[in-house]
């Protein structure tokens, strides 16, 4: 929640804090199934899930994000004569098709 900083920073947190959670969801589990062992109602902790969820959305938007600039960087390599327009547009169509999911699960 950070302004101002740059993609590749912030692609690089999502990926620090999505091993920090995974790391909490082992904890998770291990406790949820020694209260079990116990026979304790496991404790849900909803931010958690909804942290995960969130992260999640994150992480396919940056990465859709740099798949997408990379791609766009490496169109400035081609020579004109090797232009093939049909793959491009195929690409820009997977790319489309990859933000529209990515769009209605945020809703």
């Amino acid at each position: 929640m950070i302004a101002g900083l740059s993609v590749p920073v912030v692609s690089e947190r999502i990926k620090l804090f999505q091993a920090r959670l995974e790391t909490l969801m082992i904890r998770y589990e291990r406790q949820a199934s020694c209260e079990r062992l116990f026979g304790l109602p496991a404790t849900e902790y909803l931010e958690l899930q909804q942290i995960g969820r969130e992260l999640k959305l994150l992480r396919r938007l940056y990465d859709l994000y740099n798949d997408v600039t990379d791609t766009i960087q490496g169109y400035f390599h081609i020579r004109w004569h090797d232009v093939n327009i049909e793959k491009i547009s195929d690409e820009l169509r997977e790319f489309r098709n990859r933000f529209r999911p990515a769009c209605l699960l945020v809703r």
